[in-house]
C-alpha cells in the first residue's frame, strides 16, 4: 500500500455539510469524528488556544497535523482512492484558488517501491501534455 499526499490548487472546492469538519476553536469533544475510518481532534499548542487539529486514521497508518483555519473534507473527491482532503481558507476575495492538500492510498496487488511508483507517476503525467513537473525531489514534511 502506498499512501500519496498531494499539494496542488484547485478552482472548486465542493462541501457537503454532515461529511465536513471544520477546523475551529471547539471543545475537543465537539472535534472527534469517526465516520469513514479518520480521527479528528483539536491539539493544543499555546496555553489554551488550539492551533493545529490533529488528523488520524488508523486503517491507514496516517497521522498529521494541520492548521486550525483550514478545513478538511471527504466530500467532493474526484478518485476513490482519496481519503481526504484539507483546504486553506481564501486570503482575500482575489484569490479564488485555495491550496489544498489531498491524502490518496492506493493498493496494489504487487508489492512496489516508493521510487518506482514515483516514476512510474512522474511518466505518466509526463506523457499527458497537460502539466509541466519543473521539479521532483524528496521531500520529508515535519519529521
Amino acid at each position: 500500500m502506498i499512501c500519496i499526499c498531494i499539494c496542488i490548487a484547485t478552482l472548486f472546492q465542493i462541501t457537503i455539510a454532515p461529511q465536513t469538519a471544520l477546523a475551529g476553536q471547539s471543545a475537543v469533544s465537539n472535534m472527534n469524528k469517526t465516520n469513514y475510518g479518520f480521527h479528528l481532534e483539536t491539539n493544543v499548542t499555546n496555553g489554551n488556544s488550539p492551533s493545529e487539529i490533529a488528523y488520524r486514521n488508523p486503517q491507514h497508518g496516517i497521522f498529521m497535523l494541520f492548521p486550525s483555519n483550514w478545513t478538511f473534507s471527504t466530500s467532493g473527491l474526484p478518485d476513490y482512492t482519496q481519503v481526504g482532503a484539507f483546504y486553506a481558507p481564501l486570503q482575500n476575495l482575489s484569490d479564488p484558488i485555495p491550496a489544498r492538500f489531498t491524502i490518496t492510498v492506493m493498493s496494489y496487488q504487487q508489492d512496489i517501491s516508493l521510487k518506482d511508483f514515483t516514476n512510474m507517476t512522474l511518466s505518466s503525467l509526463n506523457q499527458t501534455d497537460q502539466i509541466m513537473i519543473s521539479s521532483s525531489d524528496p521531500t520529508t514534511l515535519a519529521g
